[in-house]
């Protein structure tokens, strides 16, 4: 009884609400057909649901559609972030949205994302721990895989943010679970921020939560957006909390092990700090290239960069 009750707290059935997302497109490759997640945030005052997704999943898209009602119904009005992995359209659709609101370190959520469907399996949702502002760690090593992309993470009926990245590339949720891999997600302050440089966000009401009004579009630069629309500057004590919210998420790793039978024990610092560190780059919000920077080479961060919010 205690092995099925534990069975059931891990598998979650997909949250009403949350859309199947195709994308059909042409790459280097030749034709290709993606699978990922998308969900709604509210409603538009021309009586359209806005949704929103991971800006990656419509990459190289030609013809981007959902799965509403029985049908594969063509979206609209697709709008990128040049900042943050988050893209937004609307569709012909009555779902109400879900509201958005900031992730709170510690909390606990559930993240939904048709990944297992996409994998052959019974789509589901999973639960996860807020171990900082852009990273999950899911209950007994679950972590995004493939297809989940897009996809939100709930704390009960609010949004905390979207799935934009897994650790590893796996096709089950429970891979690896003993490296408790970090489910990444963009969190909800940065889809308001991107929402509102094209519509002005109403309160809720009965025909969804909430009301967007399209607006001609904002410049994006590093300088402040209007009140109703916040940005954060990077400051050092913000990137000594980010630094100090790593240190929090990995105090397992850098703990190190224990010896056995008067054996020594292993370092954590030195384990970390001898396998290779995967950075992305990315220009205006888009991925450009990836590096890996190799055991004992240095990773230079220009804060006069991050000062100016680039």
């Amino acid at each position: 009884m205690r092995f099925l009750i534990a069975l059931l707290l891990l598998v979650i059935p997909a949250r009403a609400g949350v859309i199947r997302l195709k994308v059909e497109g042409k790459d280097a490759s030749g034709n290709f057909v993606g699978e990922g997640t998308c969900f709604p945030v509210g409603k538009t005052s021309t009586g359209k649901t806005l949704v929103v997704t991971a800006k990656h999943n419509l990459r190289g898209g030609q013809r981007i559609t959902v799965w509403k009602d029985g049908v594969w119904q063509p979206v609209t009005n697709i709008l990128s972030s040049q900042k943050f992995d988050v893209a937004s359209f609307e569709i012909n659709a009555d779902d109400t949205g879900y509201p958005l609101t900031d992730p709170v370190i510690g909390s606990v959520v559930t993240a939904f994302g048709f990944g297992p469907e996409y994998n052959g399996r019974e789509s589901c949702g999973f639960i996860a721990r807020v171990a900082n502002s852009t990273n999950l760690i899911g209950k007994d090593g679950y972590h995004a895989i493939p297809g989940d992309s897009g996809g939100p993470a709930m704390h009960g009926n609010r949004c905390i943010g979207l799935i934009v990245s897994y650790g590893r590339l796996t096709a089950k949720r429970s891979d690896n679970a003993e490296l408790n891999l970090a489910t990444q997600i963009v969190p909800s302050q940065n889809i308001i921020e991107h929402l509102c440089q094209y519509y002005r966000m109403g309160s809720c009401g009965p025909s969804g939560c909430p009301v967007w009004t399209p607006v001609t579009p904002r410049a994006v630069s590093p300088s402040p957006v209007k009140e109703d629309c916040p940005t954060h500057s990077v400051s050092p004590q913000l990137i000594e909390k980010f630094v100090q919210e790593w240190l929090n998420a990995n105090a397992e790793r850098i703990k190190g092990r224990d010896g056995a039978d008067g054996k020594d024990g292993i370092d954590g610092i030195s384990t970390v700090t001898t396998q290779p560190l995967e950075v992305i780059l990315s220009r205006e919000g888009k991925v450009v290239d990836r590096e890996i920077i190799q055991p004992g080479q240095p990773l230079i961060l220009d804060v006069g960069i991050l000062e100016s919010n680039k």
